[in-house]
């Protein structure tokens, strides 16, 4: 497989054979000597070897590519397909450079959480990728001196690789890393070898990458907020559900708050609809600042949002509150030179509360506190005995 490509040897081996030299118009005929002769001057029998490699590598390649029409996730790519294309190409080691900021970088850095997945996939730079390639979309093959090439590798990988192959990917046309194949051969990927079977399995790859970011996209935008990209109502119900579960069972605390901008709609009236649409934008990457990673956001409708707050009990959910509140106090929007202090309502509900037997009505008892909040214009409830509604007004 490592010798000269079986496609001139073959071309070399049908010339002879044919008798391509022709005697007045006409092939020369030949005896069985003479053909006994080319068989053993083209080795034939290598020629044979190499054919019935390559119509198993194609079986194989067949094969991959038929599976990857089943699959739809990055989780089954990491643990089905690579697995499948090592014993393809027999190769010891295939692993993705994915292009930071690129069409493949959000839903890979979600995988790496996964296990065994940080060992098949590395982060680069595309200034520094670039710099590799410089700016070709051919395959890049490197023998013996691989070390220039250590942005590509994962980190903390313990494997050794003396020859490699680094196949650019691309996405609906975008560059988005590259799939490379590592072998402790040093010469596994020199001049004289034939990698064309590689190169043309990149273009289905390639494709079922770009299957799956189209999956991925449309996931994420079924259950998230397009203007926000927080979970949208139906998500967050969901969660809820499941959280309120959990809660009940290991008995942790459990709180909802709801947040509500103040004027909105004279927002929109006054400054128009984009201005509006960046003063919900800007909350809501505020509320994701001040929120705990365990946290859980959400774009409740136009200008409301509301937080599952997992493990709260007492006065969290205001403190939360109040964090927000004090940041927008202090960083005004600022969108087109024109500066709002934003403020907003709140109400708050803990499942540790009266009447809270299921989700629907913790998310309820919030809900009404936070329409109460609006009408009692930062006045607490008195029928409830921690104050858990106000309007928050800015300084």
């Amino acid at each position: 497989m490592y010798d000269e490509p079986d496609g001139s040897r073959l071309k070399k081996f049908v010339e002879e054979y044919e008798c391509v030299k022709r005697k007045n118009g006409e092939p020369c005929r030949m005896n069985g000597a003479e053909m006994l002769k080319i068989m053993k001057k083209n080795d034939f029998d290598g020629i044979l070897k190499l054919a019935r490699d390559y119509e198993s590598y194609r079986l194989n390649c067949a094969r991959v590519e038929a599976k990857m029409l089943s699959i739809f996730t990055v989780a089954e790519f990491f643990e089905s397909i690579l697995p499948d294309m090592k014993k393809a190409f027999q190769m010891p080691h295939i692993w993705l450079t994915v292009i930071e900021g690129g069409p493949l970088s959000g839903m890979m850095a979600q995988a790496m959480d996964r296990k065994g997945v940080h060992s098949h996939l590395s982060f680069i730079d595309a200034k520094q990728f670039n710099s590799f390639l410089k700016g070709k979309t051919c395959p890049l093959y490197i023998c013996n001196y691989t070390s220039p090439y250590a942005l590509f590798f994962p980190e903390n990988n313990s494997f050794t690789v003396r020859s490699l192959a680094i196949l650019p990917l691309h996405i609906d046309g975008v560059l988005a890393g590259s799939i490379n194949f590592g072998h402790f051969v040093s010469n596994r990927f020199a001049s004289h070898a034939d990698n064309r079977m590689i190169e043309q399995f990149m273009i289905p790859v390639c494709l079922f990458l770009s299957k799956i970011a189209a999956h991925e996209k449309l996931k994420y935008m079924a259950s998230h907020d397009w203007l926000t990209g927080l979970l949208n109502r139906e998500s967050f119900t969901a969660e809820l559900k499941r959280q309120f579960g959990w809660s009940l069972r290991n008995g942790r605390g459990l709180s909802v708050l709801f947040l509500d901008l103040d004027g909105y709609n004279g927002l929109n009236d006054l400054y128009g609809h984009d201005f509006g649409d960046k003063a919900v934008q800007y909350l809501a990457k505020t509320i994701l600042s001040m929120a705990r990673p365990e946290d859980i956001d959400a774009r409740f409708t136009g200008d409301e949002f509301v937080l599952l707050l997992p493990g709260s009990r007492g006065d969290m959910p205001e403190a939360t509150a109040g964090r927000i509140q004090d940041y927008l106090d202090q960083n005004p929007f600022n969108y087109e030179n024109i500066q709002f202090r934003l403020s907003l309502y709140y109400g708050a509900a803990s499942i540790d509360e009266k009447n809270i037997e299921h989700p629907g009505s913790l998310l309820q008892a919030a809900y009404k506190r936070l329409k109460k909040s609006r009408t009692d214009d930062a006045k607490p409830l008195q029928e409830e005995s921690k104050a858990l509604i106000y309007k928050i007004r800015a300084s």
